[in-house]
């Protein structure tokens, strides 16, 4: 399978650009190459282990994707399952991790089903002076509350320690302001750009 051709844009899940470190998600491997730039990895399968593992481990057989009842997991252009949020929100099932046979998942009680975490960018409604707080209504968890906020609409608020990185805000969202980060201290600015849709190495 050629992971090289893996990362390459689509239209609509979210990236994150750390200025700090300079990492992307979702851009193509060989474009990251070109410019010297880290690839940060795709968003894979809920409680798939490490990205270099997984790689080893997986063998492409579908049987994740055909088991996700949310349609969320696609098969990248290198035959690896992605994660593809436009599609809808992970319920944590777990159908993807009885579904394979390869060990490439690890889920024990400590462990986590990802380490993304939404944010809100600069394009958000709310933060714009419009009024919207879609992200909110569709969060099980409560992790996005709004604070309200003097002369204009209440702001999101995103909280990272009960974000479960689900992905159900990121398609009700109508300007396309949610991404996801794997480091904390990315502040949500317009250069913050979403995933050109699902990204994906592999």
């Amino acid at each position: 399978m050629d992971t090289a051709n893996d990362l390459r844009p689509t239209r609509k899940l979210g990236i994150i650009v750390d200025h700090a470190k300079r990492t992307f998600i979702g851009l193509d491997r060989q474009t990251a190459k070109a410019d010297s730039t880290p690839l940060a990895p795709p968003i894979r399968p809920p409680w798939a282990i490490s990205e270099d593992l997984f790689l080893e481990a997986c063998t492409g057989c579908g049987n994740c994707i055909k088991v996700c009842p949310e349609n969320i997991l696609v098969k990248s252009s290198a035959d690896f399952p992605i994660v593809d949020f436009t599609n809808g929100d992970c319920t944590f099932c777990e159908a993807c991790v009885d579904s394979c046979d390869d060990n490439a998942f690890n889920k024990t009680p400590e462990q986590q089903a990802w380490n993304h975490k939404a944010i809100a960018t600069d394009s958000c409604l709310a933060k714009q002076g419009v009024a919207c707080q879609s992200c909110q209504d569709c969060c099980e968890v409560r992790a996005i509350t709004f604070l309200p906020r003097i002369g204009g609409p209440a702001s999101p608020d995103i909280n990272h320690d009960v974000c479960n990185g689900c992905g159900a805000c990121f398609s009700v969202c109508p300007t396309d302001a949610i991404a996801f980060t794997q480091s904390l201290s990315i502040e949500p600015t317009s250069d913050n750009t979403r995933f050109e849709q699902r990204g994906g190495v592999s």
